[in-house]
Protein backbone atom coordinates (compact mmCIF):
# COMPACT_ATOMS: atom_id res chain seq x y z
CA UNK A 1 0.00 0.00 0.00
CA UNK A 2 1.29 3.67 -1.02
CA UNK A 3 2.01 6.24 1.31
CA UNK A 4 -1.00 8.38 -0.07
CA UNK A 5 -3.55 5.17 0.34
CA UNK A 6 -2.50 4.80 3.73
CA UNK A 7 -3.02 8.05 4.28
CA UNK A 8 -6.56 8.09 3.06
CA UNK A 9 -7.26 4.79 4.64
CA UNK A 10 -6.68 6.02 7.91
CA UNK A 11 -8.37 9.43 7.23
CA UNK A 12 -11.46 7.65 6.04
CA UNK A 13 -11.69 4.77 9.38
CA UNK A 14 -10.90 8.23 11.40
CA UNK A 15 -14.56 9.27 9.90
CA UNK A 16 -15.83 6.14 9.76
CA UNK A 17 -15.82 6.03 13.68
CA UNK A 18 -17.07 9.30 13.93
CA UNK A 19 -19.99 8.32 12.06
CA UNK A 20 -22.23 5.21 13.60
CA UNK A 21 -24.28 4.71 10.22
CA UNK A 22 -20.93 5.20 7.31
CA UNK A 23 -20.01 2.85 5.29
CA UNK A 24 -16.45 2.20 3.84
CA UNK A 25 -16.03 2.38 0.12
CA UNK A 26 -12.53 1.21 -0.94
CA UNK A 27 -11.78 1.80 -4.79
CA UNK A 28 -9.14 1.20 -7.47
CA UNK A 29 -7.81 -1.19 -9.81
CA UNK A 30 -4.72 -3.02 -10.32
CA UNK A 31 -2.90 -1.55 -12.87
CA UNK A 32 -0.41 -4.63 -12.84
CA UNK A 33 -3.52 -6.94 -12.79
CA UNK A 34 -2.60 -8.52 -8.95
CA UNK A 35 -5.19 -7.66 -6.16
CA UNK A 36 -7.12 -4.26 -6.74
CA UNK A 37 -6.52 -1.31 -4.53
CA UNK A 38 -9.71 -1.02 -3.16
CA UNK A 39 -9.58 -5.02 -2.05
CA UNK A 40 -6.22 -4.20 -0.41
CA UNK A 41 -7.59 -0.97 1.60
CA UNK A 42 -10.77 -2.96 2.64
CA UNK A 43 -8.54 -5.75 4.09
CA UNK A 44 -6.65 -3.03 5.68
CA UNK A 45 -9.73 -1.27 7.43
CA UNK A 46 -11.20 -4.66 8.54
CA UNK A 47 -7.35 -5.49 10.34
CA UNK A 48 -7.58 -1.91 11.41
CA UNK A 49 -11.08 -2.73 13.31
CA UNK A 50 -13.95 -1.58 10.90
CA UNK A 51 -16.25 -4.03 10.95
CA UNK A 52 -16.20 -6.13 7.08
CA UNK A 53 -20.18 -5.37 6.95
CA UNK A 54 -19.73 -2.00 6.90
CA UNK A 55 -16.98 -2.15 3.82
CA UNK A 56 -17.30 -2.15 -0.16
CA UNK A 57 -15.17 -1.99 -2.95
CA UNK A 58 -15.35 -0.79 -5.94
CA UNK A 59 -12.45 -2.70 -8.09
CA UNK A 60 -13.10 -1.29 -11.37
CA UNK A 61 -12.32 2.09 -11.86
CA UNK A 62 -8.69 2.81 -13.02
CA UNK A 63 -9.10 6.91 -12.19
CA UNK A 64 -10.88 9.62 -10.38
CA UNK A 65 -13.11 10.10 -13.50
CA UNK A 66 -14.79 6.70 -13.68
CA UNK A 67 -14.33 6.56 -10.27
CA UNK A 68 -17.06 9.21 -9.42
CA UNK A 69 -19.41 7.64 -12.21
CA UNK A 70 -18.78 4.25 -10.92
CA UNK A 71 -19.93 5.20 -7.14
CA UNK A 72 -22.93 7.22 -8.50
CA UNK A 73 -24.06 4.96 -10.87
CA UNK A 74 -23.72 1.80 -7.97
CA UNK A 75 -25.22 4.27 -4.85
CA UNK A 76 -27.05 6.98 -6.75
CA UNK A 77 -27.12 10.70 -6.24
CA UNK A 78 -29.11 11.44 -3.19
CA UNK A 79 -25.86 9.73 -0.83
CA UNK A 80 -24.27 11.98 1.55
CA UNK A 81 -20.61 11.55 0.59
CA UNK A 82 -17.30 12.30 2.31
CA UNK A 83 -14.68 12.13 -0.23
CA UNK A 84 -11.55 11.52 1.43
CA UNK A 85 -8.74 12.24 -1.13
CA UNK A 86 -4.72 13.52 -0.86
CA UNK A 87 -5.28 17.48 -0.52
CA UNK A 88 -3.52 17.95 -3.48
CA UNK A 89 -5.88 15.68 -5.67
CA UNK A 90 -8.75 17.19 -3.80
CA UNK A 91 -9.91 19.49 -6.27
CA UNK A 92 -9.70 17.15 -9.68
CA UNK A 93 -11.68 14.91 -7.09
CA UNK A 94 -14.45 17.73 -6.30
CA UNK A 95 -14.78 18.42 -10.22
CA UNK A 96 -15.16 14.88 -11.62
CA UNK A 97 -17.46 13.90 -8.13
CA UNK A 98 -19.62 17.27 -8.61
CA UNK A 99 -19.76 16.17 -12.48
CA UNK A 100 -21.13 12.75 -11.68
CA UNK A 101 -23.91 14.59 -9.77
CA UNK A 102 -22.52 14.77 -6.35
CA UNK A 103 -22.36 17.46 -3.93
CA UNK A 104 -19.38 15.43 -1.69
CA UNK A 105 -18.28 16.51 1.91
CA UNK A 106 -14.22 16.91 1.01
CA UNK A 107 -11.68 15.37 3.55
CA UNK A 108 -8.49 15.76 2.47
CA UNK A 109 -5.69 13.94 3.58
CA UNK A 110 -1.96 13.57 3.11
CA UNK A 111 -1.15 17.55 3.35
CA UNK A 112 1.97 18.86 2.48
CA UNK A 113 3.33 21.07 5.44
CA UNK A 114 6.26 22.93 5.76
CA UNK A 115 8.66 20.74 7.95
CA UNK A 116 10.07 23.25 10.36
CA UNK A 117 8.22 26.61 11.18
CA UNK A 118 11.68 28.22 11.40
CA UNK A 119 12.85 27.95 7.54
CA UNK A 120 11.60 30.01 5.06
CA UNK A 121 8.84 28.85 2.49
CA UNK A 122 10.48 30.60 -0.04
CA UNK A 123 13.78 28.31 0.18
CA UNK A 124 14.39 27.43 -3.51
CA UNK A 125 17.33 25.12 -3.03
CA UNK A 126 16.52 22.12 -5.05
CA UNK A 127 15.87 18.84 -3.08
CA UNK A 128 14.58 15.63 -3.95
CA UNK A 129 12.06 16.40 -1.81
CA UNK A 130 10.71 19.67 -4.33
CA UNK A 131 11.04 17.91 -7.38
CA UNK A 132 8.80 15.19 -6.20
CA UNK A 133 6.28 17.86 -4.93
CA UNK A 134 6.69 19.46 -8.48
CA UNK A 135 6.10 16.19 -10.11
CA UNK A 136 3.09 15.88 -8.62
CA UNK A 137 1.74 19.43 -8.89
CA UNK A 138 2.63 19.19 -12.95
CA UNK A 139 0.34 15.89 -12.98
CA UNK A 140 -2.48 17.33 -10.77
CA UNK A 141 -2.63 20.79 -12.85
CA UNK A 142 -2.69 18.88 -16.32
CA UNK A 143 -5.11 16.69 -15.20
CA UNK A 144 -7.50 19.21 -14.61
CA UNK A 145 -6.70 21.02 -17.53
CA UNK A 146 -7.78 17.58 -19.20
CA UNK A 147 -10.76 17.84 -17.25
CA UNK A 148 -11.95 20.87 -17.66
CA UNK A 149 -11.27 20.41 -21.64
CA UNK A 150 -12.90 16.83 -21.68
CA UNK A 151 -16.12 18.25 -20.49
CA UNK A 152 -15.98 21.24 -23.35
CA UNK A 153 -19.36 22.26 -22.83
CA UNK A 154 -20.58 19.16 -23.57
CA UNK A 155 -24.32 19.26 -22.23
CA UNK A 156 -24.83 15.19 -20.55
CA UNK A 157 -21.57 14.80 -18.67
CA UNK A 158 -23.42 12.43 -15.73
CA UNK A 159 -24.12 10.18 -18.25
CA UNK A 160 -21.03 8.93 -17.28
CA UNK A 161 -17.12 9.15 -18.90
CA UNK A 162 -16.54 9.52 -22.38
Amino acid sequence: MSYNALGRLVEGIRLYRQHPDARLVGSGNSMSRRTPQAEMLMEAAVALGVSPADTLCSAAPYNTETEAFAFTNRFGEAREVILVTSALHMRRALFWFREAGLDPIPAPANHYVKPDPEKSPYNFKPSAGKITLSGKLLHEWVGMGWAQWKRGGREGMRDGPR
